[in-house]
């Protein structure tokens, strides 16, 4: 590197006529980010910083966020290089003195500088502490001095300036572009910090709406401003926690209203597009799915929580709308994942829980199947198949019936069964060729057939639903469409309730498992299954029953015993499944602590279930 490099660079900064295309710019901005960190000579530093700031070119100027990404490279380059150049010390002195001299010549590109400077605070904070590059400490204090000295008070001084244009009804149509980009750096730099102690008269609604306006931008346009917005845009969700607070509740009303048609039009294309079933757990979508929870988490949680300053009719209106986003956005949930996903789990939980109230003090007792008929509605089949989109809607509906039905007060339930559990789970999605609607449809199933319910029609319904329910789980485990773990599963929560049901049908316990013995012994009839299937299914249904015994009525446990012992020396197991048997039978026997149970083990020294443990 030689002087007359430096010098070709401040020459090009210089002139102000040349049109550049996009590779002689981008060639000229990365060999500033090469040279400037390497420069020796304090002097021609200086010169080539102050030329950076008061470059005219028109060209060189018209991408801010370039701009900024380039001066944040140099410093990046800077503290991490280690060849013999300017100090650290130095290196920031040069800078700051350069900054201190723009007096009022603050520009959109000039800030957007500066904004790259500052975000590389934590990093230097990182080294320093790593480090000890600077004892006093002076140069981490640059970085306050010029936030709060130049770049806070110039963006907030320029946005108030269009805010008061904007209430003496000139219009600022034409400063959108400008605002948004003002909106973006401010974003950028500011929004892990605490305004709490300062007196800045932010325009908060004003920065709210802007920030919206590019996440929808973002939304509907992300090839317009990709390299920016791909990296930055949880800048702007992130800052979105502090203005929310203190933002208007008429706007936050208008702002949900906005997310949530712009969530519906982002589903519906890509429901209705050509490939409904790509993956989108791309950066694209993640970015959506991540800015869009955390603005929900943000309305949702802070302080000035809107659902505490609404009337009753508003309040459900804007859950509604917050639920209704969440549903339109689960295909991108579903492929992302919500393991550890800890601000999407808050939102969900808040809205079922504000849902459940007020379904159950709703003065309508169908305003729960109210809520299921419009998701349904908003998910019609008239499209191509397979398609992930609408698989999505249909399992949001279900995971939400699932988290919400067992708190749902019994008038709610009954319509709910009657309009949407029987005609579209039961009749429909527990049939589905598709694995994830399946489970979740078994799940729902399973919720409200082992609910505890003092309502009797809701009773009456488990009572004449619990044994179709399970003959149609052992079909399925037959056809391979469930897996033994999760047949033991269903015959573990539903014999518990089945014990409780009992006290209002005497004999339905000895029906229930009257109900597995006949399909176990039935599967001998069945000629189209090879033995080494008709063993595994065999196996499947005696731990079936076996899993029944810490329910079973201590009138009946012996016969039980006696009937499961049958099994056992009748069937023809080989001794791996015959081993499988009787290792659950001494474990569900043992864990039940049950005394004729126990007894009756330990007593059956002649039995085959326990010759080999004695």
């Amino acid at each position: 590197m030689t002087a007359n490099d430096i010098d070709y660079l401040i020459n090009i900064l210089h002139k102000k006529d040349i049109q550049f295309d996009k590779k002689d710019k981008d060639n000229i901005l990365n060999n500033l980010v090469y040279y400037v960190p390497r420069i020796r000579d304090a002097p021609q530093l200086e010169l080539l910083i102050s030329s950076l700031f008061h470059v005219e070119n028109v060209t060189l100027l018209n991408d801010p966020f370039q701009l900024q990404e380039t001066v944040q490279s140099i410093f990046l380059s800077k503290l991490s290089i280690s060849e013999p150049t300017v100090s650290i010390s130095t290196f920031y002195k040069i800078w700051d003195s350069v900054i201190d001299n723009m007096n009022n010549r603050w520009t959109l590109s000039t800030l957007a500088m500066l904004s790259g400077i500052l975000i590389t605070e934590n990093v230097y904070e990182s080294l320093q502490n790593r480090f000890y590059m600077d004892d006093q400490r002076n140069t981490q204090k640059l970085y306050k001095k010029w936030r709060e000295t130049y770049f806070i008070p110039i963006i907030v001084h320029t946005l108030n300036s269009f805010l008061k244009m904007s209430n003496t009804n000139k219009s600022i149509t034409q400063n959108t572009d400008l605002i948004d980009y003002l909106v973006n750096l401010y974003s950028t730099v500011t929004y892990f910090m605490n305004f709490k102690s300062n007196n800045r008269i932010l325009p908060w609604n004003l920065i709210t709406e802007s920030s919206i306006s590019i996440i929808i931008k973002y939304m509907t346009n992300a090839s317009k401003y990709p390299a920016f917005l791909n990296k930055r845009i949880n800048c702007i969700a992130l800052n979105l926690q502090n203005c929310i607070p203190h933002t208007d509740v008429k706007l936050i009303r208008q702002v949900l209203r906005d997310l949530n048609y712009q969530c519906k039009v982002l589903s519906h294309n890509q429901q209705y597009g050509d490939t409904p079933n790509i993956s989108y757990s791309n950066r694209f979508f993640s970015n959506i799915l991540l800015t869009l929870t955390l603005t929900f988490k943000s309305i949702l949680t802070s302080k000035t929580n809107i659902l505490n300053n609404e009337n009753s009719l508003d309040k459900d209106d804007i859950l509604i709308q917050l639920l209704e986003s969440l549903f339109y956005l689960h295909f991108i949930t579903l492929d992302f994942g919500i393991i550890g996903f800890q601000s999407y789990e808050i939102v969900y939980n808040i809205l079922c829980l504000e849902i459940i109230k007020i379904c159950n003090n709703h003065p309508s007792k169908q305003y729960f199947n109210l809520i299921l008929q419009k998701l349904l509605r908003c998910n019609p089949r008239n499209v191509k198949y397979p398609n992930k989109v609408y698989d999505s809607k249909i399992i949001f509906i279900l995971d939400f019936i699932k988290n919400t039905i067992t708190a749902i007060c019994s008038s709610n339930v009954k319509l709910a069964i009657q309009s949407v559990i029987e005609p579209i789970i039961l009749n429909n999605t527990l049939n589905s060729p598709y694995i994830d609607i399946r489970e979740v449809s078994h799940s729902v199933i399973i919720h409200l057939l082992s609910m505890m319910t003092t309502d009797s029609d809701v009773r009456q319904w488990q009572l004449s639903n619990i044994l179709p329910y399970a003959n149609q789980s052992f079909d399925q485990y037959i056809e391979n469409l469930l897996t033994e773990e999760q047949l033991y599963i269903i015959a573990q929560r539903i014999g518990g309730y089945v014990q409780l049901l009992s006290i209002y049908k005497h004999d339905f316990q000895r029906e229930w498992l009257h109900n597995i013995y006949r399909r176990l012994i039935n599967l001998t009839v069945n000629s189209n299954i090879t033995k080494i299937k008709m063993i595994q299914l065999q196996t499947t249904l005696i731990k079936c029953i076996i899993y029944q015994i810490p329910y079973i009525n201590a009138k009946y446990l012996k016969n039980w015993l006696e009937n499961i012992d049958e099994l056992s020396k009748t069937l023809l197991f080989d001794k791996y499944h015959y081993s499988e048997i009787i290792d659950t039978l001494w474990d569900v026997i043992s864990e039940s602590k049950s005394d004729i149970a126990i007894k009756w083990w330990y007593s059956r020294k002649n039995s085959s279930v326990v010759q080999s443990y004695l």
